[in-house]
């Protein structure tokens, strides 16, 4: 509502994340979100859990101050071209106009990013604009963007060449993906899985995500919940792609019949990531599920009869 629109799927993520370290710093200081609270006009409802409170409301001052951002960074940009941040400036205006889905300011904040002479600076120009092409699903964009940065990236050896590399190899496989080239997808997400850093954990998780959504159309739910199941395990640190997992989860635990991991899976996301769209998305699919089942079909013969039934106790009306 602060956008005057809905977020996207990857706002959502970022702000997720944002969201759930918000709330881990307040649980470590809870005097802080006392304090938070006590600013405004309004008391604070004893109901509320102060943490939880704290973080949102952390996080809408951050939303209400896009703008703000904008503002700052534009200054900074403009004032210090020569500044040795000066790209990492242009990095984080370009995913605020991203955020805001300002395609036109984010596309000229990209091209400035791309005539930088670091390689590094570089591609990650490339990715990000690949993610804006994504965003105005211009697929077929996205992934030609992608597979330049690929190519570019060669036999990159520094660490952050690699990252760029195999964040356009993920990029490569999500475009294969919503293109519903599957199997191709399935092949590209197990190169990022088997060649990417350890250290890499986040490309790690996205690329577990993305193969769980495939094996889950190619029809081989067991082993998407062992995709799914990774990023539980092992990549829990990511808040939004932990959150997207266990939705998953949630629901692909009960189709295999381990409906107590399915409720574990999602106890764990309500209690976790109670903000979370994939928390609100499992509790919508759930009610959805719980009224189609209330309104199963009868035969015409129980039909008729209940019909029968009611007809024959029916009182007649004085009217």
């Amino acid at each position: 509502e602060v956008l005057a629109r809905p977020p996207g799927t990857a706002e959502k993520i970022l702000l997720d994340a944002a969201l759930a370290e918000y709330r881990a710093a307040f649980q470590a200081d809870p005097a802080a979100a006392r304090k938070l609270l006590k600013t405004g006009q309004s008391p604070v409802d004893a109901k509320l859990d102060p943490v939880e409170l704290a973080a949102a409301t952390t996080l809408a001052n951050v939303l209400l101050n896009l703008d703000e951002a904008i503002t700052k960074l534009e200054a900074f940009r403009k004032a210090n071209t020569t500044n040795f941040r000066y790209y990492e400036a242009l990095g984080y205006l370009g995913e605020v106009y991203l955020i805001k889905k300002d395609a036109t300011n984010a596309k000229a904040i990209f091209k400035l990013m791309s005539s930088a002479a670091a390689v590094d600076t570089k591609l990650s120009a490339r990715n990000s604009s690949a993610r804006l092409l994504l965003q105005q699903n211009d697929i077929a964009g996205a992934l030609k963007e992608y597979q330049a940065v690929v190519a570019a990236a060669g036999t990159a050896k520094s660490a952050a060449e690699l990252s760029r590399k195999f964040e356009a190899m993920l990029g490569t496989a999500t475009c294969l993906q919503q293109q519903k080239k599957y199997d191709d997808a399935v092949k590209a997400l197990d190169d990022v899985i088997t060649q990417v850093s350890p250290r890499d954990t986040k490309i790690q998780a996205g690329a577990y995500l993305r193969q769980g959504d495939c094996l889950q159309a190619l029809g081989k739910p067991k082993d998407a919940l062992l995709a799914y199941l990774h990023v539980d395990v092992l990549f829990s640190a990511h808040p939004g792609l932990h959150a997207e997992s266990l939705y998953h989860l949630a629901k692909l635990w009960k189709s295999v019949g381990r409906e107590d991991r399915a409720e574990e899976a999602a106890t764990k996301l309500k209690r976790d990531y109670p903000n979370s769209e994939w928390k609100t998305k499992l509790v919508s699919d759930r009610k959805s599920t719980r009224l189609n089942s209330s309104h199963k079909p009868i035969s015409y013969a129980v039909f008729c009869l209940k019909k029968k039934k009611y007809t024959h106790n029916a009182t007649p009306s004085t009217d």
